[in-house]
């Protein structure tokens, strides 16, 4: 048995990131790693423009003007946004012009249409205006060569917008992980079947691929058997060869039927550990078969999540090289009691909020699922912890997309 930051130590130094890369158009990269720089291939905005619906003029003709006295230009031109005027103001006439049209030659300032008559052929000023005012620069945004997107950056909706802006339609990421899941067991039925006695649900299928599909890994290949070694074996064989990383759930304990460590014998693959001094999900295995990490998961459905989130989690963060996948730790104040004593550390659900910490109701047991529910956390709880108090300072694991965080 090794401790989980002996065994997360291992996964990590046996795999190496994921180098395919995938050019994708914009409506499809948000939240995908980007895999190249992307400089602005123009100015942002393109030409000088006005801000605000008004008219463009030189700001020497209204040098004088008041309410007393206003000027009066002749208006030269309209020009509406996405359109221009090929024109060159002279002195004495002013340009109508809308928000985010192109500035016309000769112009140097606009003023803003509320401080006009609104005149069509001829406009009074009632103001001066300073020489530059009221102009949207050309590159006053981004300029042309600017870096706007580094590699390794997890791309959100403002890179998608900046990206935009200055004309690129696609950009190059990396493939996202491709990710085999098995789940094994005689007991098992595939929901939407008749239950036959004394087998149950197969729940770990749905919750580690959707945790996986959250989390943007893809799951190629899904399948669940029964307690099987051979049918095992050339399932992984099969498939093993188009993902990047393989979790099974079940058959990893000392029973007649945990059949995992005949699989790993039969495939002549590399065992890295077996037993995590965790609880619960103690009974982990992994190993490197076809240079791809091998993750045998419990079967029981809390301990097979707990696996997951302390050991997947971390290896498809490698895989990944995706920042969101990294572990969250942080401190909280707990509010119930937690009375059970921990011989052996323990991960305990909780739900975490402006740092107090709450223990959910219904059963802790690794075998059930319903005070998932709305959790946020596992309580880290040492070895030989004799249970916890309200007002204990406790060590957390945020589960990160997995319920509503307030922190």
């Amino acid at each position: 048995m090794i401790t989980l930051e002996r065994a997360t130590e291992t996964l990590l130094d046996e795999i190496s990131p994921v180098t395919r890369t995938r050019l994708v158009p914009l409506e499809q990269a948000a939240g995908r790693i980007s895999a190249q720089d992307v400089r602005a291939g123009i100015d942002m905005p393109p030409f000088d423009r006005s801000p605000l619906d008004g008219y463009a003029l030189y700001s020497g003709d209204i040098a004088e003007a008041s309410r007393e006295k206003p000027v009066k230009l002749k208006v030269a031109a309209e020009i509406a946004a996405g359109s221009f005027w090929d024109g060159t103001l002279t002195s004495g006439h002013a340009a109508r012009i809308m928000t985010g049209s192109m500035l016309p030659a000769g112009a140097d300032c606009v003023v803003m249409q509320e401080d006009t008559d609104d005149g069509e052929r001829e406009v009074e000023f009632y103001a001066p205006m300073k020489p530059l005012k009221n102009i949207c620069f050309k590159g006053e945004d981004i300029k042309k060569g600017t870096l706007i997107l580094p590699p390794g950056i997890s791309i959100s909706c403002a890179h998608l917008g900046v990206l935009a802006s200055v004309g690129n339609s696609r950009v190059l990421v990396k493939d996202r992980v491709r990710a085999g899941l098995l789940s094994t067991g005689d007991e098992l039925t595939m929901p939407g079947e008749p239950l036959e006695r004394g087998r149950i649900y197969n729940s770990n299928q749905f919750m580690l691929a959707g945790r996986m599909e959250q989390l943007g890994v893809h799951v190629t290949s899904l399948y669940e058997t029964g307690d099987d070694a051979r049918e095992v074996c050339e399932i992984i064989e099969r498939e093993i060869a188009g993902v990047d990383i393989f979790f099974t759930t079940g058959g990893v304990s000392v029973g007649r039927r945990d059949i995992m460590h005949s699989v790993l014998e039969r495939l002549g693959a590399k065992k890295l550990f077996w037993k995590v001094a965790i609880k619960p999900g103690t009974p982990v295995l992994a190993a490197i078969y076809r240079n791809k990490l091998l993750l045998c998961l419990s079967g029981n459905p809390f301990a097979a999540i707990t696996n997951f989130e302390l050991l997947g989690r971390p290896a498809l963060r490698k895989l990944s090289g995706d920042e969101k996948l990294d572990l969250v730790w942080i401190k909280g104040v707990m509010e119930d009691r937690f009375s059970k004593p921990s011989p052996q550390r323990r991960f305990v659900r909780a739900v975490y909020e402006g740092g107090r910490v709450k223990i959910p109701e219904y059963s802790h047991s690794s075998g059930a699922l319903l005070s998932l529910l709305g959790s946020n956390a596992l309580i880290d709880i040492p070895e030989g912890s004799r249970g916890l108090e309200p007002g204990d300072r406790v060590d957390l694991v945020m589960l990160s997309a997995f319920a509503h965080f307030t922190g």
